[in-house]
């Protein structure tokens, strides 16, 4: 199930060259994770985030502006200095400034423009976070099932599990790739459709670790919410038997009621490969176990 780097390299390369997703996707869980996607119903669900959720406040929030002509950009800034009032009255309040005051700063050159694009930056990449969010949930995915730190960071210290997926499951929705930047992306009128994307699939290179993919959805598309007694956007979406690859149960994987319940699932869909991850003796590496019959 592993391949080396080298081969990742090639790989990996070929399939962000043309947007095409590895056939296989891996979702790290960790055990809480495992015990909802492997329900007691007998079916498996993934978990779908809007991009309000993350963890990391930079994600689905672009700043800075595509490069235009001066009178272009500040009659935009000043049409969101207009749309977003509230903000920037915030932004400058202790300058003791009434809003019609900062427009006019602004416009006759005695407020720092660069505050104030500052401020209109930090305002529009919140709010699309907050927009994109209403709409769309994403399911994060990885290219590899044996990292290390993903195994230590998202799969409970490796007593989770990995969960393979096919990744035609998700023909109806777009999967995309992550582009690992210092560049935050640009916002601004007259972007390309490329360049919009960038919005939600650029990260900070500390994140390349992960060699994430992105499954972005509208809610609408999706099976149902989570129902926790919270609006928090989140919702569930079935992962039919047939388009599961493998499960990889963690190094430290204990328990004896989630293992059955995996066990069972796997014995009655053959296609499914059951491992159990292993420390190599020699390398920090994982070794995996076939454990199906």
């Amino acid at each position: 199930m592993r391949i080396s780097r080298k081969q990742r390299f090639l790989t990996t390369s070929k399939s962000r060259r043309d947007n095409s997703p590895p056939p296989v996707l891996y979702k790290y869980l960790d055990s809480n994770g495992a015990d909802k996607v492997f329900s007691t119903n007998g079916t498996v669900s993934v978990k779908f985030t809007p991009p309000n959720q993350f963890n990391d406040p930079f994600d689905c929030s672009p700043g800075g502006f595509k490069d235009m002509p001066e009178s272009e950009l500040r009659k935009s800034i000043v049409e969101c200095m207009y749309n977003h009032e509230r903000e920037f009255r915030d932004k400058f309040q202790h300058e003791g400034l009434s809003f019609e005051e900062i427009v006019r700063g602004y416009l006759s050159g005695l407020l720092d423009i660069d505050n104030v694009k500052t401020a209109r930056a930090n305002a529009n990449g919140n709010l699309f976070q907050a927009d994109f969010s209403k709409g769309v949930a994403i399911l994060s995915l990885s290219e590899e099932n044996r990292n290390l730190l993903m195994w230590s960071h998202y799969a409970e210290q490796h007593r989770g599990i990995v969960l393979g997926i096919k990744s035609r499951a998700f023909t109806r929705f777009s999967t995309l790739f992550v582009r690992y930047s210092k560049q935050r992306p640009k916002m601004g009128p007259g972007l390309t459709d490329d360049e919009e994307q960038l919005k939600y699939t650029t990260k900070s290179p500390d994140w390349e670790y992960e060699a994430e993919w992105r499954v972005v959805a509208m809610k609408l598309h999706l099976c149902r919410p989570v129902d926790d007694g919270c609006d928090n956007g989140i919702f569930l979406h079935e992962i039919p038997p047939e388009e599961i690859d493998s499960v990889i149960l963690g190094i430290r994987f204990k328990d004896p009621v989630l293992r059955w319940r995996i066990s069972d699932y796997c014995a009655k869909h053959p296609n499914i490969n059951l491992f159990q991850a292993k420390q190599n003796l020699h390398q920090f590496q994982i070794n995996l176990d076939h454990l199906n019959p």
